[in-house]
């Protein structure tokens, strides 16, 4: 049978490696957590970079819609223009007729 001391012994001793185990399976799991973290980092980083650049890519297909969209509207305009062009000499042509015809 074991002393008095020795029972105490074996209790600290369990009680320092108990201890020691913590200490040591601690500093792994920070090790650990901040290899997720460096990891979590690095996709997020990667994410916002495939964010930026689908974003570029929205607004460069935005700028080039808006684009065309002005130039069908620019193409418009002067189509329009040169009609009202014509309706003006219309309207002087029919109004020099109505004139002629109220003098003879």
């Amino acid at each position: 049978m074991d002393s008095p001391n020795s029972i105490i012994n074996k209790i600290v001793n369990a009680e320092l490696n108990m201890q020691e185990k913590l200490k040591n399976a601690e500093k792994e799991l920070k090790v650990e957590l901040r290899k997720k973290i460096l990891e979590l980092e690095n996709q997020k980083k990667e994410k916002y970079i495939i964010i930026e650049k689908n974003a570029e890519k929205i607004i460069q297909n935005a700028e080039e819609s808006a684009q065309k969209i002005f130039s069908e509207y620019e193409k418009e305009i002067l189509l329009l223009k040169e009609k009202f062009k014509f309706l003006e000499k219309d309207i002087d042509n029919f109004a020099s007729n109505v004139l002629e015809k109220m003098i003879s």
